[in-house]
């Protein structure tokens, strides 16, 4: 039981860590737009945000649930 919540608290850390890398605005200007503009396609500027909130809110329950353990 305890492996898990390490496993649970360090998976927790790297999700927030990776939206906040994904979504910091150097990244989004330098990588994300080019791309989206090249590309083409408008969907991705609403699905890359909002795959964000959802990493976000899996790293938030992880980490609720490690403080319940």
């Amino acid at each position: 039981m305890r492996y898990e919540s390490t496993a649970a608290s360090i998976l927790g850390i790297l999700l927030v860590l990776v939206f906040i890398v994904v979504f910091s605005a150097e990244f989004w200007e330098s990588v994300v737009r080019p791309a989206v503009e090249l590309a083409g396609a408008t969907i991705y500027t609403f699905a890359l945000p909002l795959a964000g909130i959802v990493v976000l809110l899996v790293g938030v329950r992880l980490f609720s649930r490690i403080r319940h353990l």
